[in-house]
């Protein structure tokens, strides 16, 4: 059986590591302000930073400048998970093995699994870079009778018309050639897809 990969990563990034080891520095009021910041910025992406900074008042700039990032890569890399890859049971298991115990974890798993969990997961998802996605895929191929230069060719090709989520439209035309080389590569990217899957690094679930 594949071991687990916790949901921080396979390694954990600098920031985090620096929140853990400093975890004892911050009160657990003002950890507990710094993650409702965070949650903030989530809930309500298009406002300013007006409600944090009401939020995070009387906190050391140098302990937020310090302590945040690792606050803010936590909570995204949570959201980013699934509800099958991450249930409450294992984010509290992969907390523990971070060292982050007792309130501090209660902290976070109160902001991240009550109510608003879904509501935080879809604002995340919309506001991170992402690429644009195939909404409508339509081909057909064509046989070219004959050419300027030959009177009987009968040479196939193939006619693509896609469109994506952002309302663009793309038509192109390849040869049986390129087809043949175009079909191979993505085999070839499916396929080093799989070897990637297979050393659990990281599983992604559609």
């Amino acid at each position: 059986m594949d071991e687990r990969i916790s949901f921080i990563g396979s390694q954990t990034p600098k920031e985090v590591r620096y929140l853990c080891k400093n975890l004892k520095s911050i009160s657990l009021e003002d950890f507990e302000k710094l993650v409702q910041g965070n949650v903030t910025t989530i809930r309500n992406p298009s406002s300013d930073n007006g409600e944090f900074l009401k939020l995070t008042e009387g906190i050391d700039r140098d302990v937020i400048q310090k302590l945040y990032p690792g606050i803010n890569m936590l909570i995204q890399k949570a959201l980013r998970q699934s509800n099958k890859q991450l249930p409450k049971q294992t984010f509290v298991g992969d907390l523990k093995d971070l060292g982050i115990e007792g309130k501090f974890q209660n902290v976070l798993v109160k902001a991240l699994f009550g109510a608003e969990k879904e509501m935080l997961k879809n604002n995340l998802k919309q506001t991170s870079p992402h690429m644009p996605v195939v909404s409508d895929f339509r081909w057909r191929v064509d046989v070219g009778i004959s050419t300027t230069t030959l009177n009987r060719s009968l040479e196939p090709s193939i006619l693509f018309d896609l469109s994506t989520s952002k309302g663009e439209h793309h038509t192109f035309e390849v040869s049986k050639e390129k087809f043949h080389v175009l079909r191979h590569t993505v085999a070839e990217v499916l396929n080093n897809m799989q070897q990637l899957e297979k050393r659990s690094v990281f599983k992604m679930e559609v």
